[in-house]
């Protein structure tokens, strides 16, 4: 039996999620949307340090960029988000059709001081070639608690990945947390959120969908996820 995973970067403990669900697969790939800082808070950079994963990253801004580069082995490139080409991209680098994980963190929403740049997250999402590639899991952030007004991001996104079969397994004030349910059995996944957290109330049963996991969310929302 393997030792468990303690070992995370990420600040949701999203790296080990990823790691354990896949059964710790070596030389995956994935798709990183707003890259920010190479270690401290990174999605990625447990999988690729430890299962040699490659993939995108891509950030806006310069000065992360530049210092994700002076450490990563798979480095960032400086570009939109938003206005990226993903589709020629993948197809010239060979990206599988089922990519095994997506994060989406970048900027723009509204915050706390009530400004707000274009809705990034979700144009982000859109730009997406999600007709022609899959992620196996996804992790859309939201910022919901950051602001209420980022409810319609939220609920948007949603509406976009359940009508493309994708199954929410669990959801906080910052990130909605998806599968591929046709990789990734829905209530496998559910129950190993329940397991790394230890927050969160169960589900009565398996939802169907997506969709119908949306539909529950009052209860999945009334316990927030407490980090030590």
């Amino acid at each position: 039996m393997m030792e468990k995973l303690t070992e995370t970067y990420a600040y949701q403990k999203n790296d080990i999620f990823v790691a354990e669900i896949l059964k710790r697969k070596h030389e995956g790939v994935y798709v990183e949307l707003g890259s920010h800082k190479p270690v401290e808070g990174s999605n990625t950079y447990l999988l690729e340090k430890n299962y040699d994963w490659t993939g995108l990253s891509i950030d806006n801004n310069s000065q992360f960029v530049n210092m994700f580069n002076d450490v990563r082995k798979n480095k960032a490139i400086l570009h939109d988000a938003v206005t990226f080409d993903y589709l020629n991209y993948f197809k010239e680098n060979n990206f599988p059709k089922q990519i095994d994980y997506l994060s989406l963190d970048i900027d723009g929403n509204w915050t706390f001081d009530q400004t707000r740049e274009r809705n990034n997250p979700l144009l982000g999402l859109i730009a997406l070639p999600l007709n022609h590639y899959r992620f196996s899991i996804i992790h859309f952030e939201h910022d919901i608690g950051m602001n209420y007004k980022n409810e319609e991001t939220r609920d948007a996104q949603r509406e976009i990945l359940s009508s493309l079969g994708y199954g929410l397994i669990q959801t906080n004030n910052t990130d909605d947390w998806w599968v591929d349910p046709t990789v990734i059995p829905w209530i496998e996944a559910r129950e190993f959120c329940n397991f790394i957290h230890g927050h969160y109330k169960p589900l009565v049963s398996e939802p169907k969908t997506g969709a119908e996991l949306v539909d529950n969310q009052p209860d999945l929302f009334e316990t927030m996820i407490n980090f030590e």
